[in-house]
């Protein structure tokens, strides 16, 4: 899996690239970046790394355990702010 992927980056999954993954999906506009690699360190989004303590902004809200009915803005996919990434690649 290693390798160089065609790859596009999201501030959410509500801006992906939608039914991407097809073969007739035009893929022009898609980046390149090298797998594996953190996307932070391939320029995009911002790095998160700490060596003390995970950092949350607490913008999003992170639905509890046993809530799986419940949904709304904030939630997981659903959160204005939660980075994603789209690959592809031939084989």
């Amino acid at each position: 899996m290693n390798g160089i992927w065609k790859f596009q980056y999201s501030v959410n999954a509500k801006k992906r690239p939608v039914s991407f993954y097809e073969n007739d999906y035009d893929i022009s506009e898609f980046d390149e970046v090298q797998v594996p690699q953190h996307i932070e360190l391939a320029g995009y989004d911002k790095i998160h790394y700490i060596n003390t303590m995970y950092p949350w902004e607490g913008h999003e809200y992170r639905r509890p355990a046993g809530t799986c009915n419940h949904i709304g803005e904030g939630m997981f996919s659903e959160a204005s702010y939660n980075p994603t990434g789209s690959y592809v690649r031939f084989f």
